[in-house]
């Protein structure tokens, strides 16, 4: 099941973009947040104009407006793994994401980025594991990061 995100998601520290004068900001989520924040926001973060790259193409400040798959909750990942294998794999994701983020992902309370998931999948697959993954829900929104 998917829900979705908007503009609105946005993080109050989020770093927008004015620069009118880009090739790409129709494609650049810092551009379009600023447009849509126009309308309703008092005050915005926003980029220094002296910082806007000389080369249009590239700007290292760019951010692709696409929404990417966000997991929540790994309660049910290891119920079809024996269970030696699944306590070592759990033991490794503890050691990558560190204690406390593992329970966080577990209990629902931090979402799964990408890269994490990524990451996962990989586990799984060096101990030989090809089932599809199911977290417990998913959501499209943006990568703030």
């Amino acid at each position: 099941m998917y829900k979705h995100s908007n503009y609105n998601n946005a993080p109050v520290n989020f770093i927008c973009c004015a620069n009118s004068n880009c090739s790409n900001q129709s494609k650049c989520l810092r551009y379009n947040v600023l447009q849509s924040h126009q309308l309703t926001e008092v005050s915005v973060n926003i980029l220094n104009p002296n910082m806007y790259s000389a080369d249009s193409e590239y700007c290292c400040y760019f951010k692709e407006d696409k929404m990417y798959s966000f997991a929540l909750g790994i309660t049910h990942i290891f119920d079809k793994i024996p269970y030696v294998k699944a306590k070592e794999m759990r033991a490794k994701m503890i050691v990558h994401f560190g204690k406390s983020m593992f329970y966080r992902f577990l209990r629902k309370e931090k979402y799964i980025n990408p890269i994490q998931q990524q990451w996962i999948e990989q586990l799984f697959k060096k101990h030989n594991i090809v089932e599809v993954l199911n977290y417990d829900e998913y959501n499209l929104q943006y990568n703030w990061e």
